[in-house]
């Protein structure tokens, strides 16, 4: 979803006149924290292997995921579709919060083998875990149907406004004709 974002607000920047070589001289601030964010989680596989509590585990990996997240975030909200970002990664972090460190995740709307799939990566998972009649918060879970490509997964409110800040930030740093 993030890619489809991406590319929909390059090809309007290009369309309305806007040079996309603008937005690699954005002056963003704290983008290691940002970075760092979305690297870590790829550890969690070998927290698990290296015999650490899941529960531990998910509230560490939660906690400092969006402390780096919404830290390098913070820094930089002065620019066009930063403070929409920093909503969807609250929204993101509320629910995990909410609900023992862990994403929930509906698997409603997935094809049945993939469904089966799903389930069995999920029941592994220390950042993500199946939306069932407890959850809290469910509204904000990953509970929206995303297809690309004949391929549908989940995704959240909170990915759709980081997706929608993450696309305003391209369109706008390229400066279209109709910004200028």
């Amino acid at each position: 979803m993030y890619a489809t974002a991406l590319i929909v607000s390059a090809l309007m920047a290009l369309f309305l006149g806007g040079d996309l070589r603008k937005v690699l001289s954005l002056d963003i601030k704290g983008f290691p924290w940002v970075l760092a964010s979305f690297t870590l989680p790829l550890a969690a596989p070998y927290a698990l292997r290296a015999g650490l509590d899941p529960d531990a585990a998910a509230a560490a990996l939660t906690l400092i995921t969006y402390g780096m997240l919404l830290y390098g975030l913070s820094a930089n909200l002065r620019l066009p579709g930063i403070p929409l970002v920093g909503l969807g990664a609250l929204a993101n972090f509320a629910v995990s919060l909410a609900n023992s460190f862990r994403m929930p995740v509906s698997l409603e709307w997935l094809e049945p083998s993939i469904r089966v799939q799903e389930a069995a990566r999920l029941a592994g998972s220390i950042t993500h875990v199946e939306l069932n009649a407890y959850t809290r918060l469910s509204f904000l879970a990953d509970v929206i149907p995303w297809r690309f490509f004949g391929s549908t997964s989940m995704v959240s409110a909170g990915d759709i406004l980081i997706a929608l800040g993450v696309g305003y930030l391209v369109f706008r740093a390229s400066e279209p004709r109709c910004f200028r």
